[in-house]
């Protein structure tokens, strides 16, 4: 039977019984070296939900099929497990700015830490609001349109209208 064991000195018992034998005991100390790990972080996207990529390989650039890589984003860390070498976070941020990721991975049983950490720069994405007027007389109904810089829809926000010195707030539904 194979069972994993944490790296370090371990102490195995073996203990024999059954009917009509005497019961024999035997144990050895085991001491286990951790295997050295290597990570690299990525960030795949641009802009939000930001999509960050942890590989994880061995020495011999083999993938790890263990562990877990603890994303620390704006100081709350999400563990996120290992599969063939991949760990994947998604990431929405609420504010703009220079962003700091870290990335550390950690194994019980085979595998050293290892870690690396990325800077990305999160901004708002530019919008451009057309408007139109229905007609030249009172009452008259002025629409505003707004797109973001790749031509979508926008379906959310706040549109400020300046009428003679007064503002009015309308909400932005299907642009």
């Amino acid at each position: 039977r194979y069972i994993n064991v944490k790296s370090g000195i371990n102490n195995y018992t073996a203990k024999f019984s059954a009917v009509g034998y005497e019961i024999s005991t035997n144990y050895v100390l085991l001491s286990t070296t951790p295997i050295d790990s290597y990570m690299s972080l990525e960030c795949l996207s641009e802009s939000n939900p930001f999509v960050f990529k942890a590989t994880v390989v061995d020495k011999n650039n083999n993938p790890i099929d263990s562990g877990i890589v603890y994303f620390n984003v704006e100081r709350v860390n999400y563990p996120v497990d290992v599969k063939n070498g991949v760990a994947v976070l998604n990431y929405s941020f609420k504010t703009f700015g220079i962003k700091d990721i870290y990335a550390t991975y950690t194994d019980l049983y085979c595998y050293k830490t290892s870690n690396d950490d990325k800077s990305i720069v999160v901004s708002g994405i530019d919008t451009e609001i057309t408007l139109s007027a229905d007609n030249q007389y009172n009452p008259i109904t002025i629409t505003a349109n707004v797109k973001d810089e790749n031509g979508k829809t926008v379906i959310c926000g706040v549109v400020i209208f300046n009428v003679d010195g007064a503002n009015y707030s309308v909400n932005v539904e299907n642009g």
